[in-house]
């Protein structure tokens, strides 16, 4: 793992919005690596292996993100809100 980390930096620098979801992004990573090498049947290098499941992970972590409604700050304006108004009967 530490031998090929240079891949899976570069894959998530590039699909990475920020640096929390780069290193939110390599953590994903590593756990998919972790439960796919049993799997794993060298018919092709490690380093390809890597790559694809880097890559994989990157990309359905970006359309998971992209079905989530986008977050906003709250505003001054959204904290000022009428309550009930009460009437004198």
């Amino acid at each position: 793992m530490s031998q090929h980390q240079g891949i899976l930096l570069k894959v998530c620098r590039v699909y990475g919005s920020s640096r929390d979801d780069a290193e939110d992004l390599f953590q994903e990573m590593v756990l998919q690596l972790w439960r796919s090498y049993p799997s794993f049947r060298h018919d092709a290098k490690v380093t390809t292996w890597l790559y694809r499941l880097a890559l994989n992970t990157a990309i359905t972590s970006l359309r998971s993100n992209s079905r989530r409604p986008q977050w906003q700050p709250l505003k001054l304006q959204h904290l000022n809100f009428s309550g009930p108004e009460t009437r004198a009967a």
